[in-house]
């Protein structure tokens, strides 16, 4: 007589296996690509030769990797303590969230030191030096804006209401005619 393994239950306040499964893979992914981009020649020369733009595509790598830190941390403090499964797809998307957010973060970081730096020569004084190009400084702000998405969100949110105003929080009920 056979006896029937029951399946086991998951423990409700444990992280569900393939969430830890697809945090895991994607940040030892990005470390080898990280480690490949150092010891390939070729695929370091292609790296530091090609932009986003005026971005350094390096970039793409820091905000990743931050946006991945950030999933890892999240289920290292609640996996066995109070794991919550509607923050499953988070978990699942945050690399790729964390590297738009980044992405963002350090063309901003970019656009505002341009803007800080740039000279006018309306006066007829002549125009300085440009400032010596320096990667690291975007590479560190799209780690932390991949790493911290949700202030940074915050951030945009509270720059984009200093420039455009607020919006409106419900829609206008006013029946103006245009």
């Amino acid at each position: 007589m056979a006896t029937e393994k029951m399946p086991r239950q998951r423990d409700p306040n444990a992280a569900p296996p393939a969430v830890i499964r697809i945090a895991v893979l994607t940040f030892f992914a990005l470390l080898l690509l990280g480690l490949l981009s150092v010891t390939s020649g070729s695929f370091h020369h292609w790296i530091h030769t090609h932009h986003l733009g005026r971005l350094p595509v390096g970039i793409v790598w820091f905000a990743a990797i931050g946006g991945s830190l950030a999933s890892l941390t999240g289920i290292f403090w609640h996996h066995k303590t109070d794991w919550k499964d509607s923050y499953n797809l988070w978990h699942e998307l945050r690399p790729w969230t964390g590297l738009v957010m980044g992405v963002i973060g350090a063309f901003l970081l970019l656009v505002s030191t341009e803007l800080a730096t740039a000279t006018s020569t309306s006066t007829g004084s002549k125009p300085t030096a440009p400032v010596a190009f320096n990667p690291d400084i975007y590479y560190a702000a799209a780690f932390i804006a991949g790493f911290a998405e949700a202030p940074f969100r915050a951030l945009v949110k509270r720059l984009t209401d200093a420039i455009f105003g607020p919006g409106e929080s419900k829609p206008s009920t006013d029946n103006q005619q245009h």
